[in-house]
């Protein structure tokens, strides 16, 4: 009973401290703890910035013994760029690259791509090649002359970094695929 007394005599401000207290660890971690640093924000952001991507062949049908081109385009969102499949220097998780993970077809020679603008890229620092808009890589591939007819599958996939000139997502992954479809002689 004492301390009931003792409590309802106290000030009411002294009363409400520990809610007052509570309040202000709160405020306390979500300023330390809940908000990012403005470049830790801004990389989180570049990393949900997509790039378009179309993959296709040149030909819908081709024979067994035949070569034809593929080509994977790829388009930043405005304001964004992505790296050149040229190394850009000492860091190699700059460069673009294409693999082609499961194909019946035979590869020939390496990957073109359209030519890249030279741009000083302040996120990084150094002059680099980078695709601000549409970008189109291309390779050949040969339908071996013993592959059965049908519809076959490419399936690949684009590693990319891509920056606004402030900050860089790291690098990322995006499959692609289409389908060839092989004819024997008619």
């Amino acid at each position: 009973m004492r301390s009931q007394l003792q409590s309802q005599s106290e000030p009411l401000h002294a009363r409400s401290r520990p809610h007052g207290l509570t309040a202000f660890c709160i405020l306390c971690a979500l300023v330390f703890c809940g908000f990012k640093p403005v470049q830790e924000f801004l990389k989180d952001r570049a990393e949900q910035i997509q790039i378009e991507i179309h993959a296709m062949s040149e030909r819908d049908i081709v024979r067994p013994g035949e070569s034809f081109k593929i080509f994977v385009v790829a388009v930043p969102q405005k304001g964004w760029h992505f790296y050149s499949m040229e190394a850009n220097g000492q860091d190699p998780t700059v460069a673009t690259r294409l693999v082609i993970d499961q194909s019946p077809f035979e590869v020939v020679g390496e990957w073109a791509e359209t030519p890249p603008t030279l741009v000083k890229d302040e996120a990084l620092g150094r002059w680099v090649k980078v695709h601000s808009h549409r970008a189109e890589f291309s390779r050949t591939l040969v339908a071996p002359e013993a592959l059965e007819p049908g519809t076959h599958m490419v399936r690949g996939t684009l590693t990319y970094r891509i920056c606004d000139n402030k900050v860089c997502a790291l690098p990322q992954d995006r499959p692609f695929q289409f389908h060839v479809i092989v004819k024997t002689e008619d």
